[in-house]
């Protein structure tokens, strides 16, 4: 098992652990790993639904993409009051958030 540390170096690294056998030969094993954290690139840094009308929908797609080489889970985070319990600065962020729908609300993307 390969555990890093915060300061670990990113991208390939090398290892060589000697394995002696008893009454026998050493063995250098190598192991390699690529350190790497997890990257979505989005589309859009916004999304503008520009003019609504009432009681009309409208759809915006919005896509993302994992450029790096490994698993990236991802979801959608409604942000929630305050651990004091006070109320959100603005009341209207709240009403806003239950206009939208998002799909899917969370997933994994493979590498690519």
């Amino acid at each position: 098992m390969f555990t890093s540390r915060k300061n670990s170096k990113f991208g390939r690294q090398r290892y060589s652990i000697p394995i002696e056998v008893k009454n026998g030969p050493t063995y250098i094993i190598d192991f390699l790993a690529n350190l790497t954290i997890p990257e979505l690139n989005m589309s859009n840094d916004n999304l503008d639904f520009d003019k609504v009308c009432i009681n009309t929908r409208k759809t915006v797609k919005l896509r993302i993409e994992n450029i790096k080489e490994v698993p990236c889970e991802w979801w959608f985070h409604v942000p929630q009051p305050t651990a004091s319990g006070a109320a959100p600065t603005n009341p209207d962020k709240k009403k806003d958030v239950e206009f939208f729908q998002v799909f899917p609300l969370s997933g994994t993307l493979l590498p690519g």
